[in-house]
């Protein structure tokens, strides 16, 4: 499992994540959605050793994260896919849920939460 606890981090003197804490169980899909400036790719760039934090930690399966060389962090089976806006903005918002939405079936999962 990959676990956030109480993670925070920034740019500088810009803190970007304030105290985020999750987990995702082995064989889970996770979706990151939230508007410009939310922290997503922080989130992101945190989870996948690019960005160190200033609070909190990082586990997977148990074993800190923090500090962990990159390539280590891929190797471990960790990585994410990230949307650029010229991309997501010339889809309309109903065809990527569908997309979604049929990523789901596909992969037999049971939820889609959608705010």
């Amino acid at each position: 499992m990959l676990a956030l606890s109480g993670v925070s981090a920034g740019y500088g003197s810009f803190q970007a994540l304030f105290g985020v804490s999750l987990s995702v169980a082995a064989g889970e899909a996770v979706g990151v959605i939230g508007p410009n400036g939310a922290g997503k790719t922080t989130l992101m760039r945190v989870i996948s050793g690019l960005l160190g934090i200033t609070a909190g930690e990082v586990s997977l399966e148990g074993r800190p994260l923090n500090g962990v060389a990159v390539h280590q962090i891929v190797e471990a089976g960790i990585t994410g896919i990230l949307n650029f806006a010229p991309i997501v903005l010339q889809v309309p918002e109903e065809v990527m849920v569908n997309n979604v939405n049929l990523a789901i079936e596909l992969e037999n999962l049971s939820y889609f939460i959608q705010d």
